[in-house]
């Protein structure tokens, strides 16, 4: 990862995606997926009744597991129901060895509590946008790669929702005058290309993005 005093705006690392640098034993890789999935898998484990410390420890689990079969992986639904498979296996494998369900109250059966806790992710939970808190987690992994004007053009664009023209004016990349808007506009929608083209590029196949 380049600093931010020699942005480029281009990628500093090669374009093959996450999942097949990582297949390859590269330890920048699997940094960079631990640090984007990390609070899913934790938010997952606390979701399912584990403890804050318990949960950790499941999430270091899932890691491991995942270390061991990502070679094997074939795309075959979403990455994410993947994982989640993955997590669910564990946590349903540390509450059988407790033989008990978490919170359980009254009559309150284990047997029905597993059951409780879905096979699948609902439909909604598994498609990634960019307003998906995930993707935004990893649209800042790659921040740092963009100057901050090109940065700026992508989230005028992308999470204001204001056009390629207004964003130009307001970046003042118009002309002197502000009459170039044609020129400025189309500098504002190469900026969002470029961002999301790398987002693609690296992270598209661990969130699901088409």
């Amino acid at each position: 990862m380049i600093s931010a005093s020699s942005q480029s705006d281009g990628p500093t690392i090669t374009s093959t995606s996450l999942i097949q640098r990582i297949q390859l034993q590269d330890h920048v890789a699997w940094g960079r997926f631990v640090d984007l999935y990390s609070p899913l898998i934790w938010g997952w484990a606390r979701g399912s009744g584990l403890e804050s410390n318990d949960a950790d420890d499941i999430s270091q689990e899932v890691f491991t597991a995942v270390a061991r079969a990502i070679s094997r992986y074939e795309r075959n639904g979403s990455f994410r129901g993947w994982l989640w498979q993955i997590t669910r296996n564990k946590v349903l494998d540390h509450f059988r060895g407790r033989k008990t369900s978490p919170r359980a109250t009254g009559g309150t059966d284990f047997g029905n509590w597993l059951g409780q806790i879905p096979e699948t992710l609902p439909e909604d939970s598994s498609i990634s946008t960019v307003g998906d808190p995930l993707v935004a987690r990893a649209l800042e992994l790659i921040r740092s790669e963009f100057e901050e004007s090109t940065w700026t053009a992508f989230v005028k664009m992308v999470f204001e929702k204001k056009s390629a023209a207004e964003t130009a004016q307001e970046l003042g990349w118009t002309g002197s005058d502000g009459s170039d808007t044609h020129k400025g506009a189309k500098r504002v929608r190469q900026a969002k290309f470029r961002i999301m083209q790398r987002l693609r590029n690296e992270f598209g196949e661990v969130l699901d993005l088409d």
